[in-house]
């Protein structure tokens, strides 16, 4: 920081109070960006620095403090009473410090982890040095929106508990599904029970990737339906009978109405196609059922001949082994010389930014952390 401006810190200030609270936010914000953006720190920059910051941030509303804490927090030369008095404020203010702190110890995040107030909690679950344990805690809360970021935080290697614990969850949470689905480090065998709510290049991933396992040897995971009650299937489609087809697919496959739903759902009606595939429908009467279906797929003469094309070509024990995953009937085994996964069970990988030994810490002036109520 240039010395004129380290000379006119208390001025800014005292000019700050007298124009009210829009001054002080844009001093703040000039005087952080400058103090970030400097090559180097004295000592008595970082200290009259931490005077004007604690000076000006009780005066700055939220709105004003979330681009500041977003900076300094990242900044490992920023005061620890600084980031103490951005954690005291709460709310986005203090969860953007906790996502974005250079480094915070192990311990801080197992209690925010634990007992922290959910935005912090999520917040935590952001972050790509957090450990298993913290996740471990995290998912604990069973919180859709904590499940999410670290569905999301794709810095973040999950281990197989975790991983297994979101893909449960998943089935009833079509954003965390999506959030799942988008992750680089899973398999497209992991992604089996995703299909729903992949997107057409994992979807063509996952059938090629269940295709490639050892142990499918013709005996799907699903048998085949009686000849009658596919008969009445393509009835009651050809009825615009909706509800009722809804409850006799479920019957038919053998699945819980929930699992059958969530097929139906995909409106690309691709998920219904590979149902139709594994209870043993042929390409002619999955055609019928697809003419009869909702606008967005009756009505479009390409899409009809593409879901037609699907059900002829998919091999039947492929589309049962994802039916039955997406239905959380069994776990498909995966081929060990083609997938390790990133964590093994007996183990825990390192994460980024786990270890930083030539970095200072703010052990012995660590900020209190907010928690939520009882």
């Amino acid at each position: 920081m240039p010395a004129h401006d380290l000379a006119d810190l208390p001025n800014l200030l005292r000019s700050a109070r007298e124009d009210g609270a829009s001054a002080h936010a844009v001093l703040l914000r000039v005087q952080a960006d400058l103090f970030v953006g400097a090559m180097s720190h004295s000592p008595a920059t970082i200290a009259a620095f931490e005077t004007f910051a604690l000076g000006a941030i009780p005066l700055v509303d939220e709105a004003g403090l979330l681009i500041v804490a977003e900076r300094l927090a990242a900044c490992d030369e920023t005061p620890p009473a600084v980031i103490a008095a951005l954690l005291a404020r709460g709310g986005l203010v203090a969860a953007i410090v906790a996502r974005r702190l250079w480094r915070m110890e192990a311990a801080d995040m197992e209690v925010i982890a634990s007992s922290g107030l959910d935005v912090m909690a999520e917040a935590v679950a952001g972050r790509p040095d957090i450990t298993a344990t913290v996740v471990a805690a995290l998912l604990e809360r069973d919180n859709p929106a904590i499940d999410r970021a670290l569905a999301a935080n794709q810095k973040l290697r999950l281990d197989r508990p975790a991983l297994e614990c979101l893909l449960v969850r998943a089935r009833n949470d079509s954003v965390l599904a999506q959030d799942l689905a988008d992750r680089t480090d899973l398999s497209a065998v992991d992604k089996a029970c995703l299909y729903p709510e992949a997107l057409a290049e994992t979807r063509m991933a996952i059938l090629k990737g269940v295709a490639a396992l050892a142990g499918l040897d013709g005996r799907p995971a699903l048998p085949a339906s009686e000849a009658d009650a596919l008969a009445r299937l393509v009835a009651l489609a050809r009825a615009r009978e909706t509800e009722a087809f809804r409850v006799a697919l479920a019957e038919t496959s053998g699945l819980d109405q929930a699992a059958t739903d969530r097929m139906l759902g995909d409106r690309s009606g691709e998920s219904l196609a590979l149902l139709l595939t594994a209870i043993g429908m042929g390409a002619m009467d999955a055609a019928a059922i697809f003419l009869n279906r909702e606008p967005a797929i009756s009505h479009s003469a390409p899409r009809v001949f593409a879901l037609v094309d699907q059900v002829r070509d998919t091999d039947r024990a492929v589309a049962a082994r994802i039916v039955a995953a997406i239905a959380g009937l069994e776990r498909i085994p995966e081929r060990q010389a083609e997938h390790q996964p990133f964590l093994a069970p007996s183990g825990v990988r390192a994460m980024p930014g786990a270890t930083s030994a030539r970095r200072p810490t703010l052990s012995g002036q660590r900020p209190a952390v907010p928690r939520r109520e009882a």
